[in-house]
């Protein structure tokens, strides 16, 4: 029996070498005491080396707005 790696086992491929990070930057202006206006932009990154050499970066933004029903703010983790 062989120990499947990395997604060797979704794919039947092994990879050779897989980098990525992502990177955020996030913008919050307070509207009102209840209420925010929040921003933010993703950047995700990747390199595979393996069979087709993939270099691919996604990106993704995003605006909206945030209440609470009380003057305490809203920390997403």
């Amino acid at each position: 029996m062989q120990a499947l790696t990395g997604t060797q086992g979704l794919t039947g491929a092994t990879l050779s070498s897989y980098t990525g990070y992502i990177a955020d930057v996030s913008l919050i202006r307070n509207i009102r005491p209840t209420m925010q206006l929040v921003a933010r932009f993703d950047a995700r990154p990747f390199t595979y080396l393996g069979a087709g050499l993939q270099t691919r970066t996604f990106y993704s933004t995003s605006i909206g707005f945030r209440f609470t029903p009380r003057e305490v703010p809203v920390v997403l983790r």
